[in-house]
């Protein structure tokens, strides 16, 4: 029996579109998209605030500082959230069921910001949040999984992950939990009706 539905954002819930969020940041900075992706990405501050080197408030700082202070906390908000194109029939396929929804991700505390505002549409959709900046490990880490499940109360044996990242199913399963692929509406109700 299934108890928790653990979904991934990017690449399940939503389109997964960096460029778009690149883009706009570029454009609010007057930075090009190449140095706008090395300052945040490709110098690896991304990566730690994943694993939840920075907090909330931090992070916003740090993004800031490095983009020079050339775009103001709300549209950095708004620019991030343009990586995520959520997908209306995932969210009403996911709205019919009666199972615990948590949204699980890797992403670090811009996430959290992005789901309070602009896309609280999503957020709404589930009861918790399980970021990896939240337990400090991503979902290729079995600690993900474990430490998920003690700070949400989690069954991991009635627990199953939606994902559309076979690493991510892999490590799931190493830590007891189920794990399906699944990048659609269609294939989310598929592996409902064997559930």
């Amino acid at each position: 029996m299934i108890t928790t539905l653990a979904v991934d954002l990017g690449g399940v819930v939503a389109r997964f579109c960096p460029d778009a969020r690149l883009a706009a940041m570029a454009e609010r900075t007057q930075l090009t998209t190449s140095d706008v992706h090395q300052r945040i990405f490709g110098s690896g501050l991304d990566a730690a605030m994943e694993t939840g080197a920075y907090g909330a408030a931090e992070s916003i700082a740090a993004i800031l500082d490095v983009l020079e202070c050339r775009i103001t906390h709300a549209e950095l908000v708004d620019a991030w959230s343009l990586a995520f194109e959520p997908d209306a029939e995932v969210l009403e396929t996911l709205a019919t069921r009666t199972e615990r929804l948590v949204l699980a991700t890797n992403n670090g505390p811009m996430i959290d910001h992005c789901l309070a505002r602009p896309l609280d549409t999503v957020a709404l959709r589930f009861s918790d949040l399980a970021a990896s900046w939240h337990v400090r490990a991503v979902k290729t880490d079995v600690a993900y999984f474990s430490r998920t499940e003690n700070r949400l109360a989690i069954n991991g044996t009635t627990a199953l992950l939606l994902d559309d990242s076979q690493a991510n199913i892999d490590t799931a399963r190493r830590a007891g939990w189920r794990a399906e692929r699944a990048t659609c509406a269609a294939e989310i109700r598929a592996v409902f009706r064997h559930i």
